[in-house]
């Protein structure tokens, strides 16, 4: 199962129309997600963080819902 999360419900939108139709996207904050501890194998944020004052409470929820073995990719510029 993939899941895609953005905070702007217009970028849900535009995911929802050009990408696969078993991708399931949620509009959601990053510092709060409503998914279970140690739920996803693999986290993918790509130009996220940047936009964030703090970054850390970011990284504690990702962390949060990531599997114990799981694998954390992040790309970003700043």
């Amino acid at each position: 199962t993939v899941h895609g999360c953005d905070a702007a419900e217009t970028r849900i939108r535009q995911a929802r129309s050009t990408c696969a139709k078993s991708i399931h996207f949620f509009t959601g904050d990053l510092t709060a997600l409503m998914i279970p501890d140690d739920f996803y194998d693999v986290i993918f944020v790509r130009f996220v963080l940047e936009h964030s004052r703090d970054p850390r409470p970011i990284l504690r929820e990702l962390r949060r819902v990531l599997k114990p073995e799981g694998q954390l990719v992040i790309i970003d510029f700043d």
